[in-house]
């Protein structure tokens, strides 16, 4: 969904000064993330990070 997303908003992305190189390499490396979750090479995690003196705190 990600890269069918970015495709959709290509007119926008070129409105804010992307160039096409610019959206073929993002289009390749989205195509690329979205191979590697149909094969389960890849996945999405969440980190939350804290400094010491917050998490004391």
């Amino acid at each position: 969904m990600w890269r069918e997303r970015f495709t959709e908003r290509a007119d926008w992305a070129r409105g804010l000064g992307c160039d096409d190189a610019f959206l073929r390499r993002w289009t390749f490396r989205l195509a690329a993330s979205e191979a590697g979750f149909r094969a389960g090479q890849l996945d999405v995690v969440q980190i939350a990070l804290a400094s010491c003196a917050t998490a004391a705190g």
